[in-house]
């Protein structure tokens, strides 16, 4: 017996995220850091994260090391000085206790004027803030898994730092 029936993600549950009336802090914490993430700015990205962050990027074949958050906000310091902007899509969110997983689209436009489109799924695990930040305070993340799109990020930033390189020594050259 065959079935008919094929997949069409916009018929899937939960894709094409909307986020309930009453989200879990976890969720709160993540649409937090999502809107931070729009905004390129290193210090309102990085407080979403907690003192004892282990941050990795996978698949492994990327040769990333694991990140403690010191690490993690140099990391996003280079990464988003190649951007003018960047937006999120969330399409689908998976919570289990403190753990949060989300796939995500992500569009934007590099410095050089390049178009930027990849996919990544985030696997956030979540500890209460600390407690001198107030009780109202949203969770932060302990331990984090991004998984993007290799072939993307590699030929990304590849090409874009050979872009910035030729961009500044043109600029050199008309100061002169």
């Amino acid at each position: 017996m065959t079935s008919s029936a094929t997949f069409n993600p916009s018929k899937s549950p939960n894709y094409g995220f909307l986020p309930p009336e009453s989200p879990s802090p976890n969720l709160q914490a993540f649409l937090s850091y999502i809107s931070a993430v729009h905004t390129l700015d290193t210090e309102v990205i990085i407080k979403h994260f907690d003192d004892s962050l282990e941050h990795r990027i996978i698949p492994n074949s990327l040769g990333r090391p694991v990140l403690n958050k010191k690490q993690y906000a140099e990391y996003v310091r280079g990464a988003v000085k190649f951007f003018k902007w960047v937006k999120l899509t969330i399409n689908q969110v998976i919570e289990a206790d403190d753990i949060l997983t989300a796939h995500l689209s992500s569009v934007g436009e590099s410095i050089c004027g390049t178009p930027y489109s990849n996919e990544l799924v985030l696997i956030f695990h979540y500890v209460p803030a600390p407690s001198d930040v107030g009780p109202d305070a949203l969770p932060r993340v302990h331990y984090a898994k991004e998984f993007v799109d290799s072939a993307t990020i590699t030929k990304f930033y590849s090409e874009e730092r050979v872009k910035m390189i030729k961009m500044e020594v043109a600029k050199q050259k008309s100061q002169r």
